[in-house]
C-alpha cells in the first residue's frame, strides 16, 4: 500500500466526501479519504429514514457533550457528531436547507468576495438532483435565475408523507400571516413550506452513498480509509507535508505531495490544528504543545438552538409511535420504499423575522405531526420535555429555532492526547436578545396554534406546571426557554474565514493563515451562523473548496 498521496481529505462526513469525489475527477491526482469512525454500518436504521432518532449515541456517533452550561440552568448538552463515512449527514434529519442569500452576501461583506450567493449558488445546484414527489400546492414565480439541479450527485425529494395534522398547521400559519413558500431553497426563504429532505427511494441519501459510493470502484487513483484516526499534521517550515493517523492495528505517517484538507467538522478540525501546534499561544502552552501558528482556533462557535413546544389535539391524527411502527408501515416500506418509515416525521418548517427592522429571518419553526410520547423517544432524542401525557395521546411538536445568535461558544483541548474529546463550551443564551427572539418564536407558535384551522382540533399547550409563572407571561417563557433549550446539532464557526488573522483561521481560499499546504473545508470555516440547518451549506462548501485546489494546482501544473 502507498503512503504517499497528492492530497489527503481528513474526515470522510458531509464535505469531506464531496472534496474526495471532486479532486479525483482528474485522474492525475492521487487522492486518500481517511475516516476515524468506522465503514457504512450495515445497520438499517442508517438507512430507513424514520429511524433517524435511534442513532444518537450508536457506534456512529461521537457522542460529544458540551460542558455544564449555568445559562441553561447548568444542563450538558448532548451534541452528536457523525463518526462513519458520510458523517453527520448519516446521523442527521436529512433536511435541505441552504440557507438565505444574505447569509453569503454578508461572507462576501466580510472580505471573501467568492463566497456571495451568486457565487455559491451554481455550486448548491451542482450537487443536486431535485426530484419533486409531492404535487406544487402553489406554482412558484418563473425566474431566470436557476435555482435546482437536475443529475447531480445529491437526491433531494419531498416528504413520503404529509400527516392531516401538518395540512392543518400549514394553513393556520397562513392564517396567522406567514405566506406559504413553495419553495425556501428557491427565490426567497420566508414564509411556512412544507419539508425537503435528502431521501433518495426511501432511502436516507447520505454523501457517502452520493458521493462516493458510486465511484469508488472506478476510480483507481481515489483511496479511502476507514478506522483511520488522525493525531496530528507534521509541518516542515510552517509547510504541510504529513499526517500522523492512528489505525486499528498501528500508527501510520501518510506524506502529501500538495494538499491536505481538513474537513472534520466543527469541533475536530480545530482539535486537530491544535493537537498540530495552530491555535492559541497560551492555550497550546497550557497543554504542552509547541506553537506553528498563533491563530484563534476554536473561537467563534455558534450554533443554533430549539425549544420543543408541545400541544395535545383531541382528534386522533397524528404520528403516534403506534402508527409509525405497526406491521403495515413495516411490509409497506419493505415493497414499496415508502410510507411512514419512508418520512423522518418532521414535514414543515417556516422562516420569519421577529422585527421588521432586520435583514433576514432570525427564527425558524420545525414542525413534527406528533407528540414524541414515549420514553424511549424521549431519550433518544436527548432533550427533556415538561410532563408526559399518557402514551398514544395525539398531538404536534413545534420547535422555534434560533437562527443568528449573538452567544459565541469556544472549543478547546482537554489534553494533547488525540483519542481524548475535545472540550465544548457553548455560552448558550448568555447574550439576552437570543432569549428575547425564543420568547418571540414561542409567541409565534402559540398565534399559530390558536387560528381556526388547529383551534377546530381542541388544542391545549402542555405547560410545565413546576415553573412558578403565569403560563402566559414573559417570566414562564424564559424560564421555560432556561429549562428546555437545546441544541439542534448544527455546530459552526470554530476556523472562521476571513482576511485577518487575528480574528480568522483560513483565508478566503480556505488555506491555513500563516501555512502552506494545508486548507480547511467544512462548517467550522463560517464566519457567522447561517439561516437554517447546516448540512447543505457543509456540501455546498466542499464543491467549492474542490473547484478552489484544483484551479490553484491546474495553473501550478500548467507553468511547469
Amino acid at each position: 500500500r502507498r503512503f504517499e498521496y497528492d492530497f489527503i481529505v481528513v474526515g470522510g462526513g458531509s464535505a469531506g466526501c464531496v472534496v474526495a469525489s471532486r479532486l479525483s475527477e482528474d485522474p492525475k491526482f492521487s487522492v486518500l479519504l481517511l475516516e476515524a469512525g468506522p465503514p457504512v454500518p450495515s445497520n438499517i436504521n442508517v438507512h430507513v429514514p424514520a429511524a433517524a432518532t435511534t442513532l444518537q449515541k450508536s457506534p456512529i456517533d461521537w457522542s460529544y457533550a458540551s460542558i455544564p452550561v449555568p445559562s441553561t440552568n447548568g444542563r450538558v448538552h448532548n451534541l452528536p457528531r457523525g463518526k462513519t463515512l458520510g458523517g453527520s449527514s448519516c446521523l442527521n434529519w436529512m433536511i435541505y436547507v441552504r440557507g438565505n442569500p444574505r447569509d453569503y452576501d454578508n461572507w462576501r461583506d466580510l472580505g471573501c468576495p467568492e463566497w456571495s450567493y451568486e457565487k455559491v449558488l451554481p455550486y448548491f445546484v451542482k450537487s443536486e438532483n431535485r426530484i419533486r414527489t409531492r404535487k406544487e400546492e402553489k406554482k412558484p414565480k418563473k425566474s431566470k435565475k436557476v435555482y435546482h439541479g437536475k443529475g447531480g450527485p445529491l437526491d433531494v425529494t419531498d416528504g413520503a408523507v404529509i400527516s392531516p395534522l401538518t395540512r392543518a398547521f400549514v394553513r393556520a400559519s397562513e392564517e396567522a400571516g406567514l405566506e406559504y413558500n413553495e419553495d425556501y431553497n428557491g427565490e426567497k426563504q420566508e414564509g411556512i413550506s412544507f419539508i425537503q429532505l435528502t431521501i433518495s427511494n426511501g432511502r436516507r441519501h447520505d454523501t457517502y452513498s452520493a458521493f462516493i459510493e458510486p465511484i469508488l470502484s472506478s476510480r483507481r487513483n481515489l483511496t479511502v480509509l476507514s478506522n483511520s484516526h488522525v493525531s496530528k499534521i507534521n509541518f516542515e517550515n510552517g509547510k504541510a507535508v504529513s499526517l500522523s493517523v492512528i489505525t486499528s492495528t498501528r500508527e501510520i505517517t501518510f506524506s502529501c505531495r500538495k494538499e491536505i484538507i481538513i474537513c472534520a467538522g466543527s469541533f475536530n478540525s480545530p482539535q486537530i490544528l491544535m493537537l498540530s501546534g495552530i491555535g492559541p499561544q497560551k492555550h497550546l502552552s497550557d497543554i504542552g504543545i509547541p506553537l506553528i501558528k498563533d491563530l484563534p482556533v476554536g473561537q467563534n462557535y455558534y450554533e443554533h438552538l430549539i425549544v420543543p413546544v408541545r400541544f395535545t389535539v383531541f382528534d386522533p391524527i397524528s404520528n403516534t409511535v403506534e402508527v409509525i411502527k405497526n406491521w403495515k408501515t413495516t411490509l409497506q416500506y419493505i415493497l414499496f420504499k415508502n410510507g411512514h418509515l419512508a418520512s423522518q416525521n418532521l414535514e414543515a418548517t417556516a422562516f420569519f423575522k421577529s422585527r421588521k427592522d432586520i435583514d433576514r429571518p432570525d427564527l425558524q419553526l420545525h414542525f413534527l405531526p406528533t407528540l414524541g410520547s414515549d420514553d424511549d423517544f424521549l431519550k433518544l432524542m436527548n432533550f427533556s420535555l415538561p410532563r408526559k401525557p399518557s402514551v398514544g395521546s395525539h398531538g404536534m411538536m413545534v420547535l422555534p429555532t434560533l437562527l443568528h445568535p449573538k452567544s459565541v461558544g469556544e472549543v478547546k483541548l482537554k489534553t494533547k492526547n488525540p483519542k481524548d474529546e475535545p472540550m465544548i463550551i457553548p455560552h448558550f443564551l448568555e447574550h439576552e436578545d437570543d432569549i428575547q427572539v425564543l420568547v418571540e418564536g414561542i409567541k409565534l407558535t402559540r398565534k399559530i396554534i390558536k387560528q381556526s384551522s388547529l383551534s377546530s382540533l381542541q388544542t391545549t399547550e402542555i405547560y410545565d406546571d413546576t415553573i412558578q409563572f403565569n403560563p402566559e407571561s414573559d417570566e414562564y417563557l424564559i424560564e421555560y426557554i432556561k429549562r428546555y433549550s437545546h441544541s439542534v446539532y448544527h455546530p459552526v464557526g470554530t476556523c472562521r474565514m476571513g482576511v485577518d488573522s487575528r480574528t480568522s483561521v483560513v483565508n478566503p481560499n480556505l488555506r491555513v493563515h500563516g501555512t502552506s499546504n494545508v486548507r480547511v473545508a467544512d462548517c467550522s470555516i463560517f464566519p457567522e451562523q447561517i439561516s437554517g440547518n447546516t448540512n447543505a451549506p457543509a456540501i455546498m462548501v466542499g464543491e467549492v473548496a474542490s473547484d478552489l485546489i484544483k484551479k490553484d494546482w491546474v495553473a501550478t501544473q500548467a507553468k511547469l
